[in-house]
């Protein structure tokens, strides 16, 4: 009879251990969304303090990344 009981026991930790998950998971995810302003301040600040040839190369490196990231999608990492 005890077996039943270990059963359940060992049903239920397993279920507390996904939902701990899935909250930490989503609570991580809000935080990083909080944090996007902030970022997005910080690089706007480091970027407006070079000279005008770094910021232009820094920003079209930035640019040229992103657009092969987005090309990039779809074809598996081959």
């Amino acid at each position: 009879m005890q077996w039943i009981v270990d059963f359940f026991v060992s049903i239920y930790e397993t279920l507390s251990g996904v939902i701990s998950f899935v909250v930490s998971a989503v609570v991580g995810l809000l935080d990083i969304i909080k944090m996007i302003p902030s970022l997005l301040t910080t690089v706007t600040e480091v970027v407006n303090g070079l000279p005008n040839v770094l910021s232009a190369f820094i920003l079209s490196t930035i640019t040229i990344t992103v657009i092969f990231l987005l090309i990039g999608r779809g074809e598996g990492g081959d």
